[in-house]
């Protein structure tokens, strides 16, 4: 079957939804059919092409048996909610065009965000007389409103008509989690038969799930193995709400040893550098840019806590892509969300890690500061959410996805 893949992120970049459409793309050549992807040229979380990408229009790729179509995309060194609007609508531009290099389809499949992608693809469908499925990651606009990047407005009700546009051509619209599945229905008026849970995976088969810890990560960066390792990785931007976690640095700094690492890049991170300085944290929190798949898995095997911090939002049902890959590299997981998000009262009633209130810095420097005297308790919670992760393995997944496709040929 002849399928194309349409997201805005895809490989090398390796975080978000780049990771998932990637991983799906391998996963159905590997199937036997015949794959195709739009994108744009890499940019994510960094917020730059590469030096050689910058005066390109269009470049085919091969990932494998993967046919790769790259279009040209506007990339905003400080992107705020106009700019990436322009970023969404140059691709669109220069990725129509593009159309010319594709081989006729008989499925797409479209990782959102953005909203206008989803819209063009509803539309590149009709042109195909191509089955049409949505992946939905994230809810752009509700993000963008409770964040206040953006205000209830003209424009935000064009993208939301055009949002709902997208679903009703659509055949099928998936989502990750139950309650991203249960707002396509109740607000977004997709019907129950067109919505399918489609959680995101975890190839487990990348992690080095030995208990031996090698400290190779520690020796190149020169961190000693008594110093507690605290780490955030990911992106820097608003939703995480990463000032938090500084109060929570110079509340236990001066109890313990402690190296804080912020790993990755992204539109606060600026910001966040200026409030360390600020601070005087500079001796406590340590920077380091986005790191590559293997440097990433060296950095789980050595560090002490993971914290996961995710900002109160209007919708609060999303799951983090990274979640999964903590709990399966057996990190200790410190997670700071409301209570009433999906993802609070997953990770609290699986076990899977020690859970805050956004905000309650309190308590989180409690739980670092008590670490070590809390192993028996939190090696429970580790066995816990790595048997909760194991259900998530990217060959279960995506076989009932593909399944799904299979069926629709």
């Amino acid at each position: 079957m002849n399928i194309l893949i349409v997201s805005l992120y895809f490989r090398p970049d390796h975080t978000g939804i780049a990771n998932y459409a990637g991983g799906f793309a391998t996963a159905a050549a590997r199937n036997g059919h015949n794959v195709q992807v739009i994108t744009g040229f890499p940019f994510y979380p960094q917020w730059r092409k590469q030096k050689q990408d910058r005066l390109k229009f269009f470049r085919s790729d091969k990932d494998g048996n993967v046919k790769v179509l790259r279009s040209y995309l506007y990339v905003p060194s400080k992107p705020n909610t106009i700019k990436r609007i322009l970023q969404e609508l140059s691709f669109l531009a220069f990725a129509t065009p593009g159309l010319l290099r594709v081989k006729k389809p008989e499925i797409i499949v479209c990782f959102t965000t953005p909203i206008l992608l989803g819209f063009w693809s509803s539309i590149v469908s009709r042109i195909f007389r191509a089955k049409l499925i949505i992946n939905v990651q994230d809810f752009q606009l509700e993000a963008a409103l409770s964040l206040g990047m953006a205000k209830k407005s003209g424009v935000t009700r064009i993208l939301e008509w055009f949002e709902k546009r997208s679903y009703k051509r659509a055949d099928y619209v998936c989502s990750i989690t139950s309650s991203m599945c249960e707002i396509l229905t109740k607000k977004k008026n997709v019907p129950i038969e067109k919505t399918i849970l489609w959680p995101n995976w975890i190839n487990m088969g990348d992690y080095d799930l030995s208990p031996i810890q090698t400290y190779t990560f520690r020796r190149q960066h020169q961190i000693d193995k008594e110093t507690l390792l605290v780490c955030y990785a990911g992106n820097i931007g608003l939703k995480q709400g990463m000032e938090s976690l500084l109060e929570i640095v110079a509340k236990v700094g001066g109890v313990r040893k402690l190296l804080f690492l912020i790993v990755g890049n992204g539109a606060a991170l600026p910001h966040l550098k200026g409030l360390v300085q600020e601070n005087n944290l500079t001796a406590m929190v340590k920077f380091l840019p986005l790191l590559s798949a293997k440097e990433y898995l060296t950095l789980l095997k050595d560090i002490d806590i993971f914290v996961l911090p995710q900002k109160k939002t209007a919708f609060d049902v999303y799951f983090p892509s990274k979640l999964m890959g903590i709990l399966i590299g057996k990190v200790p997981l410190l997670l700071l969300a409301d209570k009433e998000s999906e993802l609070f009262k997953t990770v609290s009633q699986k076990n899977a890690g020690t859970c805050f209130e956004f905000g309650d810095t309190d308590g989180a420097s409690a739980f670092i500061r008590d670490f070590d005297a809390n192993k028996s308790e939190i090696k429970a919670k580790i066995e816990d959410g790595f048997r909760f992760a194991c259900d998530f393995d990217e060959q279960k997944v995506i076989s009932e996805i593909l399944n799904m496709v299979n069926d629709e040929n």
